[in-house]
């Protein structure tokens, strides 16, 4: 845990990880991470719709979605909460995606042809795993997936922000990580969204 609190961020996100830590009382909500989530449903604009597919969206954690939905609109400037959750079920990596592609495959049932292509964005760290560990060959393959869930394969992107980060430390260990939304992942999020070029520091660093 020390390792992992206080290894440096990157990507213009200065500190470490231990400035995400939660307080006591918070609900388990960071602050910081509300305002980068607001900013990514800025960046989706007026006719997303944001669902919830975390743990929290079983009963038992309501009071704490509330918390969220309460922090979510003090930094959007509006009334949030969340338009819909995937169903309850088993939390392991490999059914939160089937959750997932169940709810595009529900979603997508209706929708026409001529509707706006669907674009899915997918926020997660399953649990701090690889998919090379809940069968899957890469983040790619995760979102091919996901992709050919919709009735509408053609006219549906799927971008996974996958929130991880695995490294070893100075005594040999092997840690995987959780991220949350790094000033990274926010930028992933927003050239998928906006379908803008890399910045400069997701090219010096090869993330094309």
């Amino acid at each position: 845990m020390f390792s992992a609190a206080y290894r440096q961020v990157g990507h213009g996100d200065e500190g470490t990880y231990s400035k995400f830590a939660t307080a006591p009382g918070s609900s388990d909500i960071c602050p910081l991470l509300v305002q980068r989530l607001a900013e990514i449903l800025w960046y989706a604009g007026p006719h997303s719709k944001m669902v919830l597919s975390s743990s929290w969206r079983k009963p038992k954690h309501q009071e704490r979605v509330w918390a969220l939905e309460a922090a979510m609109s003090k930094h959007s400037g509006k009334n949030f909460t969340f338009d819909a959750r995937t169903k309850p079920g088993n939390d392991q990596p490999q059914a939160r995606v089937e959750h997932i592609g169940d709810f595009v495959r529900e979603y997508t049932e209706n929708r026409q042809d001529s509707d706006r292509p669907l674009r899915v964005l997918v926020l997660e760290d399953f649990v701090a795993t690889l998919p090379q560990q809940w069968n899957f060959e890469s983040v790619e393959s995760v979102e091919a997936y996901l992709r050919e869930r919709s009735f509408q394969p053609k006219n549906t992107s799927v971008k996974l922000v996958h929130c991880y980060e695995e490294f070893t430390t100075s005594f040999g260990q092997p840690v995987q990580l959780g991220t949350g939304l790094t000033r990274a992942k926010v930028c992933e999020a927003e050239r998928f969204l906006l379908n803008k070029p890399p910045c400069s520091l997701c090219a010096n660093q090869g993330l094309l």
